[in-house]
């Protein structure tokens, strides 16, 4: 998936390895200050495969990435300069995207052009989880917020949504063109407000991702279940008799673009009495999707306060362990989690941890119980080979 450094994966490291703690622990790989393992040469890190997720919406996870614009007065702050001085003092954790940071609660920051960028972890779906990302975000937004007005920063406005849902990759295309098809312009009808630039609906990597205007609170509540609603049917064979809206080819990445003027409000209750039944069979509270249903779209403003909360499997803060060992987040994807252990020797180790085991891999690492594979690992060196003498 991806290569850092010189890198080995676990087949090669030998018996000195505690496999069954690594189990808890994701795969655990080693690099020490420039070196390759004997005999192996530098390659790209195996990632274990994450179970694909039932249709029963047992492994399905969702997650939503705010972008928000930054002003001072009426001028628009370009948030990359800002983002250092903001959270300079949290590591970068993204080869990809040298500005991005994980905080504390789990929530990515980053700088997308000029919009800052909040981006929750990937929650599993249930009861609370479209709650719980609402909130979490708005917890973020708000200390953004005090942190940006301490620079000069005077305002903060909503830039745009994406909304992400777990789906197996080899179904991804297929499911999201005929979520385009049928449930998007439902979707959007909850989602964006008079004078929107229009939706897109993209296949990612394991998951769906549905981006539009900026919303929160009680309408994002909404889009979260009914996107779950709709693609739960949509797994399942079944689908809504809607109007497949125009759509152009999506900007930036794969997929499409639905223009604002095909965009239709008077389509929602017709999917949402489809899309009903499937969110009562996932569990989840059809009440907020409910009260929308012929509501006016009364426009989204950001807002802020409230308390900050944690949701599990968070707590992603920087550790310290025994014999000044540091592990925190290096590497964060929708699947997988890279942690980084480094000595201060300058030997290092990582562990990639599939989403859904992160919590038990931190409750595994706060309770000491990785601590001695993770001390193996550091202190293995490689056996460098004597050279051959020269032929006659």
């Amino acid at each position: 998936m991806w290569v850092y450094g010189a890198v080995a994966s676990t087949d090669a490291l030998g018996d000195g390895l505690d496999r069954d703690a690594c189990a808890q622990a994701g795969t655990l790989c080693r690099r020490t200050a420039g070196n390759t393992l004997s005999g192996m040469r530098p390659r790209s890190l195996r990632v274990p495969t994450a179970p694909e997720p039932d249709v029963d919406g047992r492994l399905v996870r969702i997650g939503v990435e705010h972008e928000l614009c930054m002003w001072r007065d009426h001028e628009r702050v370009d948030f990359r300069s800002l983002l250092p001085q903001l959270a300079g003092h949290i590591a970068a954790l993204d080869p990809g995207d040298p500005r991005a940071r994980r905080l504390p609660s789990g929530v990515a920051l980053t700088a997308d052009g000029w919009e800052a960028e909040l981006a929750s972890p990937p929650l599993p779906l249930g009861p609370d989880a479209a709650h719980d990302v609402d909130r979490l975000l708005r917890s973020e937004r708000t200390e953004l917020n005090e942190r940006a007005q301490a620079h000069g920063v005077t305002r903060i406005s909503g830039f745009s949504t994406h909304l992400n849902i777990t789906v197996p990759d080899h179904r991804a295309t297929a499911i999201g063109r005929s979520l385009l098809q049928t449930c998007a312009l439902g979707l959007a009808a909850v989602t964006e407000p008079t004078g929107s630039s229009g939706v897109f609906v993209r296949p990612r990597r394991g998951r769906l991702e549905v981006g539009g205007e900026y919303v929160e609170g009680e309408r994002l509540v909404a889009a979260i279940i009914l996107l779950a609603a709709c693609v739960r049917g949509l797994q399942c064979g079944s689908a809504p008799q809607a109007h497949a809206p125009r759509a152009l080819a999506s900007r930036e990445k794969f997929g499409w673009f639905v223009p604002p003027e095909e965009l239709e409000p008077s389509v929602l209750p017709g999917v949402w009495d489809w899309a009903r039944e499937w969110c009562l069979e996932l569990g989840l509270d059809a009440g907020p999707v409910d009260r929308v249903v012929n509501a006016p779209h009364p426009g989204a403003e950001c807002s802020f306060g409230g308390d900050a909360i944690e949701v599990e499997p968070l707590r992603t803060h920087r550790r310290l362990r025994p014999g000044g060992v540091s592990a925190e987040t290096e590497w964060l994807t929708w699947q997988h989690v890279v942690w980084a252990f480094h000595d201060p020797h300058g030997s290092a180790c990582r562990a990639v941890v599939p989403v859904e085991q992160e919590g038990d891999f931190l409750r595994a690492l706060d309770s000491g119980a990785l601590d001695t594979p993770v001390e193996r690992m550091l202190r293995r060196r490689g056996i460098r080979r004597a050279p051959r003498p020269a032929a006659c």
